[in-house]
């Protein structure tokens, strides 16, 4: 009975010397690039200091990949309904596309559920991908409604897309790199169709009047 204790006491205290033994090279490793950096960037200020080891790369990736499949996945969810909540606000913002768009809407809705279905059999960075691609898909869809509205509130469409793009900055787990591609697709449709927006009004006020009544003088 002693000498089995006396096993597993050893047993425990060579399982926590490796735990510690591991933790211990991870934090040389993180050390040693902060050094790595700090000298490349004193000799060459353009140096890329954003850029970690494939070690640190290819820990962090085993270490957090399920728990940030499973946040990307939620917040997605949550962004889903946030996208399709929008729709309600089309009677009162733009009333003169009818049912439009929500049928733009709808025409998305397979996307959407790609990351939700099968996320869980994707590969983390492979998720946030796709991710980024589907909310400037859905994204440039708001943006798309908006433009093609000539209601006297449709302007105030507009803040709808940059609403959800900020939602997708601020809860999608992205790496950088994806995060920075979504925002500038996004803001580049955003602009793009905003400005087709006001040429299209500019048309419109610039056209003659047309109808059975046009040809009709006033009275002097």
């Amino acid at each position: 009975m002693l000498h089995s204790h006396n096993f597993e006491s050893s047993d425990g205290h060579e399982l926590a010397s490796t735990g510690d033994g591991a933790h211990l090279s991870v934090a040389l490793l993180v050390d040693s690039e902060i050094v790595r950096y700090g000298t490349e960037w004193r000799k060459d200020r353009r140096a890329a200091i954003l850029k970690f080891a494939p070690e640190i790369e290819r820990r962090f990736e085993a270490d957090t990949q399920v728990t940030r499949s499973r946040e990307l996945r939620l917040t997605f969810i949550f962004g889903i309904g946030f996208y399709l909540a929008t729709s309600v606000t089309d009677f009162i913002i733009v009333p003169d596309i009818g049912m439009t768009g929500i049928f733009i809407r709808a025409l998305n809705v397979p996307l959407l559920l790609v990351p939700i279905l099968f996320g869980s059999k994707l590969s983390v960075r492979f998720l946030e991908m796709i991710v980024a691609f589907v909310a400037i898909v859905a994204i440039s869809a708001l943006a798309t409604i908006a433009a093609i509205s000539s209601a006297p509130l449709a302007p105030f469409a507009f803040v709808t897309a940059t609403l959800a793009l900020i939602y997708a900055n601020s809860t999608f787990p992205l790496r950088f790199k994806y995060a920075v591609a979504c925002s500038a697709a996004c803001c580049g449709t955003i602009l793009e169709a905003y400005k087709a927006a006001l040429n299209g009004r500019d048309r419109v006020k610039r056209a003659p009047p047309s109808g059975r009544f046009s040809t009709l003088r006033r009275p002097l």
